[in-house]
């Protein structure tokens, strides 16, 4: 199985744009090869709710003001990216403009009135995308299920109430049914439009959560992850490396399919690692290594997609540091370690890729054409065409 690689653009840091930042972004990914995308719906699309940071895509030119989620999705914006040859898969975090949905209302009360409410907008958004008759597929996702149930990002903020776990699942039902019912009413779009829910803490135990308490009780069509506690340890595991990947990750999806069933639909919705952070660069860590590692455990457990957080950087160590999530470093054209191997993922997507300590061991090899080979000590990589190695072409600086 080989891995769709796609990438995610949401509040990047840089580029300055004028006016722009959303369609140039989606033109970028586009232009790297990947053909998935991650991006977002929700009423801070202006920056209106958390100025300014966390606004989407900073900039941004709209055509009008929004009330649905319908009428933003319809944006001039949105559809440049809809229409994109080469994109054919959109992950879309999606918050309905219901008044403080960004606060994920139903933590505290969810009424009946809400709940229509949340249906349809649903419906009527689902609806838009099925009349765009495209044949690509579209997820609409929540963000990270664990930290809403949790009401916050500290693991152990406990206990978590019997009663927002019901009012989780009732209110995730809505979406679904909003979209299994626009579907049934659009039977021949070739817009394939799925639900997906979204888990980060599928690891520890210390209570209810997503996978395990939420996602059986709704079956989304998709059961998707933000993969970070296998992949990029803090304080509460074991430090980053290449081996942990391998022996964590095929965890989670244990874990997913124990709770949700054998053959339910996985994808990693978002894993990167910060390259500038110290305790990343300190212990000789290479994001290339380490995403190669996610993305060969991932096909070998059947998951054949992950999607990296992110194309720019949306965070900051200090003003203007950014921590490393990043496909394109700040002037725009030089890659990351992280973005070399996506870039090469994507220009290659059937191909075997082996990992090699040096450069010298990789140009000794005699694999197979059709082999991308890395090399750790210097990052370069190579190609195997025709039994011999070629330059991978890897654009721009760096």
């Amino acid at each position: 199985m080989n891995v769709q690689v796609g990438i995610a653009s949401v509040g990047g840091r840089y580029p300055s744009r004028s006016g722009d930042f959303l369609t140039y972004s989606a033109s970028r990914i586009s232009a790297i090869g990947a053909t998935a995308m991650k991006l977002y719906f929700s009423p801070n699309y202006k920056g209106d709710f958390d100025p300014p940071y966390r606004i989407d895509y900073p900039g941004q030119t709209y055509a009008d003001t929004y009330t649905s989620l319908a009428t933003l999705a319809a944006d001039p914006a949105y559809t440049t990216v809809f229409n994109d040859p080469n994109i054919t898969r959109y992950v879309i975090n999606t918050w309905s403009f219901q008044p403080t949905s960004l606060n994920n209302y139903w933590n505290a009360e969810l009424s009946n009135a809400q709940i229509d409410a949340e249906y349809t907008e649903m419906f009527d958004l689902v609806t838009y995308l099925l009349s765009l008759d495209i044949d690509k597929e579209i997820l609409i996702a929540n963000w990270e299920g664990d930290w809403q149930l949790l009401g916050g990002v500290d693991p152990l903020n406990l206990p978590i109430p019997p009663r927002r776990v019901h009012r989780a699942r009732a209110f995730f039902r809505a979406r679904r049914n909003a979209i299994h019912d626009a579907i049934k009413n659009n039977p021949t779009s070739q817009t394939r439009v799925r639900m997906s829910m979204e888990c980060n803490r599928v690891l520890d135990t210390n209570g209810p959560r997503w996978h395990s308490h939420v996602t059986p009780h709704v079956r989304p069509d998709y059961v998707t992850l933000s993969i970070y506690e296998a992949i990029n340890f803090w304080g509460d595991g074991p430090p980053t490396s290449v081996s942990n990947i391998y022996e964590f990750v095929p965890k989670v999806f244990k874990r997913v399919r124990e709770e949700n069933g054998s053959d339910v639909q996985i994808l990693v919705s978002e894993a990167g690692w910060p390259e500038n952070q110290s305790n990343f660069t300190d212990v000789g860590n290479n994001g290339g290594s380490l995403l190669h590692a996610l993305c060969e455990v991932s096909a070998a457990e059947g998951v054949n997609t992950v999607l990296h957080w992110q194309l720019y950087d949306n965070e900051e160590i200090s003003p203007g540091v950014e921590r490393g999530y990043k496909v394109y470093d700040q002037d725009d054209a030089t890659f990351s370690q992280q973005g070399r191997q996506v870039y090469v993922r994507c220009q290659h997507p059937t191909a075997t890729f082996v990992e090699y300590s040096t450069e010298t061991a990789l140009l000794a090899d005699t694999p197979v054409d059709n082999t991308v080979g890395h090399a750790v000590d210097s990052d370069a990589y190579y190609v195997r065409v025709g039994g011999v190695w070629n330059d991978a072409g890897i654009p721009g600086p760096g």
